[in-house]
Order: structure tokens, then sequence, then C-alpha cells
């Protein structure tokens, strides 16, 4: 259901941040508390438009926003989005985070919740096939 949202959103703000980012302006995405819902829609343009994987994509925008934490329901929307575009998930559950900002981590309760998406996730794959 998600991806469907995340595609009508493209649809309506992509014109606007395409625009932004060809005139080299600053864009302002936000949301009640600037964490959730504004970092999502921004992964998934830069998913969709970027055809950056999700896992650069959290990369980037941790760097620009470092509080951001879409909730979890969203990463696995998000994670759906993206294999409909790349074919596979990014890891996020892997041991690469020092590759990123480590003051910034993702909280070990956040790892888990996402390692726990990442295998259901596959698991439903598998079935279907």
């Amino acid at each position: 259901m998600y991806v469907l949202v995340y595609v009508c959103l493209y649809v309506c703000v992509a014109g606007s941040l395409d625009s932004a980012k060809d005139h080299h302006e600053p864009i302002y995405v936000h949301c009640k508390a600037g964490k959730s819902r504004s970092a999502a829609a921004i992964l998934a343009y830069l998913v969709l438009s970027e055809q950056w994987t999700l896992k650069r994509a959290y990369r980037h925008l941790i760097k620009s926003r470092p509080t951001v934490s879409p909730n979890i329901g969203f990463v696995a929307e998000l994670m759906k989005l993206e294999e409909s575009v790349h074919g596979q998930v990014s890891n996020f559950a892997g041991t690469d985070w020092h590759l990123i900002d480590t003051t910034h981590p993702p909280s070990p309760d956040s790892q888990r919740e996402i390692g726990k998406l990442q295998k259901a996730w596959r698991e439903q794959s598998n079935r279907s096939k």
C-alpha cells in the first residue's frame, strides 16, 4: 500500500524537487517533528529519482539531518519500494555501520527491528516464488 503512496508522492512532488535541484536551490521538507514522515518522503524520492539504494539514501540523509528516524512501518515499505526499483533490499543489519557517521548510528533496538523486518521480508519473498 505504501509503495503506491510513495509513487503518488513522487509524481506530485518530484517536479518541485527536481526543479530546486536543477537550479541548485535549497528545499525544505518537514513534518511535525522532522524525523519520520519527511525523512521517509525524501528517502522514497532518492530511491525513485536518483536510483539510489535505500542504504545510500539513508546515509546521505543522516549527514544533513542526523536526527532522522523513520518509523519501522515506513522503513518496511521503503524496503519494498527499494526491492521494486533495484530487485533487492539493502542490508541494514550488517556490520558496516562504521562507514557512516558513528556519532548517530541507529540504536541497537532499531537495528534489531530492522533485522527482523529484513528476515520477514526475505521469508515472504521466498514463499511467493
